[in-house]
């Protein structure tokens, strides 16, 4: 972060306790796994508002040529260290590489368009895109909408979202295509508990498009108060999958 405030020195405000830096158009996008980011500094485009943790602010690449997996993360944490908020994902074609971790509450990922907010996900593992998971704790207000998957790797098991122990979760307008998610049995949304979850207004095509399994946490409680409206869970063409599955003890 140093050297990019260098060359931000004289766009920075105080916000409260909290100092927002712009970071001008010309030094984006960045390698943020080069950079320690202080939750305590907000980064935001210049020109922009400083109310939304924009992912493009922390290094990310709409144009997928670099990796956005540190940057997503870097906003991600930002947010939840400021007690939660926007994690704003604009226009483009994002890389991911591995598990962008969500593990605080009052988080919601956001991108512009379901049509036009791409995550491009290229892992090199078996896992999720986006995870919810307190390690151990239920994770409260956690939103994802406005954004479509795709992948073209049909080697691992992968995983849209994982929500481990969510309570007021929700998933909207979140798309996948067939074809475009599929492979060793690669999930769209796979739920591991818990209640007040509501997914409307998606389509996920996938492998296995629904699964719902034991909440580690509190295993008698793996979803309660579900609620699925306008949504469409198609298995891709050629797989003999259940749309919707719940594992044994669910």
């Amino acid at each position: 972060q140093r050297a990019i405030n260098a060359g931000v020195s004289d766009n920075a405000l105080v916000a409260g306790m909290c100092i927002a830096i712009s970071v001008p158009a010309s030094l984006l996008p960045y390698d943020a796994s080069a950079v320690t980011f202080n939750s305590a500094i907000r980064m935001f485009r210049e020109g922009q508002l400083a109310d939304v943790f924009d992912v493009t602010a922390y290094g990310a690449d709409p144009a997928a040529s670099l990796d956005s997996t540190p940057a997503f993360q870097a906003a991600v944490s930002a947010c939840q260290g400021n007690g939660g908020g926007v994690v704003w994902i604009p226009d483009g074609i994002f890389k991911i590489t591995s598990a962008v971790l969500v593990s605080a509450s009052n988080v919601r990922i956001q991108g512009a368009n379901k049509t036009t907010t791409e995550i491009r996900f290229t892992p090199t593992a078996d896992g999720p895109c986006f995870k919810i998971d307190g390690s151990g704790v239920s994770v409260w207000d956690v939103t994802i909408s406005h954004m479509s998957f795709t992948s073209l790797n049909t080697s691992f098991k992968k995983e849209m979202i994982r929500g481990v122990d969510v309570r007021r979760f929700t998933v909207e307008f979140v798309v996948s295509s067939d074809g475009l998610w599929n492979g060793a049995g690669s999930y769209g949304l796979r739920l591991f508990g818990r209640d007040w979850i509501t997914v409307r207004n998606c389509w996920f095509a996938a492998d296995q498009p629904l699964k719902i399994e034991v909440n580690p946490n509190l295993a008698s409680n793996a979803l309660d108060f579900a609620t699925f409206k306008d949504t469409q869970f198609a298995v891709q063409s050629g797989i003999s999958n259940y749309n919707v599955e719940m594992a044994d003890g669910v």
